[in-house]
């Protein structure tokens, strides 16, 4: 009987270890997985893919992720989802603040791909083709720019043709 009650109390530790250290709630991870459907048309809108890309800014912002896993976020997000063009967008843009400029000019080229008309990325390709010393191709680019832009747009980047001519 002696060596019995030693047992038992060994056993129960054992017991209270393993149901102290098992979770108590599912994992997140798995449970939203299992929770969202295969196909939904909303995730795929550019609405919440957009609204993605502004959680994801607002993190880094607030500095609540650290900016790689930010940029990570982001970089998963534009490969999901290639002709994205917010995502695509900010990634250039974020590419143009760390000075990775061929970075910047692949993606907003992808962005024109969708929106070839869109005059802020025509200017935004641009600067970044200035920054890497392709005179030639920012001057198409700030043409191109001009084209789509608004009057008061389009006479600030004729100024910059100027400029470079």
């Amino acid at each position: 009987m002696k060596k019995g009650i030693p047992i038992v109390i060994l056993f129960g530790l054992i017991i209270a270890a393993f149901l102290y250290m098992s979770p108590s709630a599912p994992d997140m991870e798995t449970a939203e997985e299992e929770t969202m459907p295969i196909a939904d048309e909303e995730t795929e809108s550019g609405k919440n893919l957009d609204a993605k890309v502004d959680e994801y800014l607002a993190e880094l912002q607030t500095g609540t992720v650290p900016p790689m896993q930010v940029i990570l976020k982001l970089k998963g997000l534009a490969d999901e989802n290639p002709t994205h063009i917010k995502s695509n967008l900010t990634l250039g843009q974020l590419s143009i603040q760390t000075g990775q400029f061929d970075k910047a000019v692949s993606r907003f080229e992808i962005v024109l791909k969708t929106d070839s008309v869109n005059a802020e990325v025509w200017e935004l390709l641009a600067q970044t083709k200035l920054q890497l010393q392709d005179t030639v191709g920012a001057l198409q680019s700030f043409e191109t720019a001009v084209k789509y832009a608004d009057a008061d747009k389009a006479k600030a980047l004729e100024a910059e043709i100027v400029k470079l001519k």
